[in-house]
Order: structure tokens, then sequence, then C-alpha cells
């Protein structure tokens, strides 16, 4: 039902089963809900996995890609490491961005190192750029 409401624009391969205390008690698929041969009115627990695979909120990054990889998951829970509650979660695409700024970050850090040191090198060579050659 709740995929026929809001959950329609769920982009996810996993949905997480959860109960208002913030913790998690399993997951399934999008593949396991809409089987052929599960029973629509057959509760959650029947289909759903017991197995939740999360990160804690101080892990990096790259141990998020290799959870994902590893557990074909395109989202993970982020655990509070303190609490053991849940803080969030992270996608694919959240890792993607994050790693597209500090590609952004890099060029343009590589693009200043490079322009500076081609200037000092014009310099050193007594090249003027503000004369302009007349033919």
């Amino acid at each position: 039902d709740w995929f026929a409401g809001e959950g329609i624009h769920y982009r996810y391969d996993t949905v997480f089963v959860g109960f208002q205390n913030s913790f998690l008690s399993g997951t399934v698929t999008k593949k396991q809900l809409f089987s052929d041969s599960v029973d629509p009115d057959a509760p959650l627990s029947d289909v759903m996995s017991r197995k939740v695979y999360s990160i804690y909120d101080d892990n990096s990054l790259q141990l998020a890609v290799e959870f994902m990889l590893k557990t074909r998951q395109n989202v993970l829970p982020v655990i509070q490491r303190s609490s053991r509650r849940l803080f969030g979660f992270i996608s694919e695409h959240d890792i993607l961005k994050t790693y597209e700024q500090r590609f952004r970050e890099e060029r343009h850090q590589s693009r200043h190192i490079s322009m500076v040191s081609t200037t000092r090198k014009a310099f050193r060579k007594g090249t003027n750029f503000l004369k302009r050659k007349h033919v």
C-alpha cells in the first residue's frame, strides 16, 4: 500500500523495516515485495531478511562503497555509534556527489597551482604579458 501511495517515488532497491524507536528490524527488496510468489496479504516479516547491513556515522565513505558493493544495496542505513540508533541513510547518489565535489575542488586547486607556476616561469624568462607586439 505504501508503494501505491507516497512510496511510488522511492528509488532504492532495498526497503528498510523499522519501528518508531529508530531501530531497524530487517530489509526487503522491491523484487521480493512484488514477486508473484508472495501472498500480498502475508505479513512483511514473512518476506523480510533480518540481516541489516549498515555503517556507523564515523565510518569512511570508502567503507560505505565497499558495503554497497558487497551487499548489492544502493542505500545503507547510518547508525549513530554511541546510541546504536538510526542516524540517517546514505545512497550511492550521495557518495557520487561527494566524490564529484572532491574532484572539482582538487581540479580547481590544481589549475590554480598550475597557473601560478606558469606565471612564475614567464616572469623569470622576462616575458611581459602587458606589452603588445606590433606587426
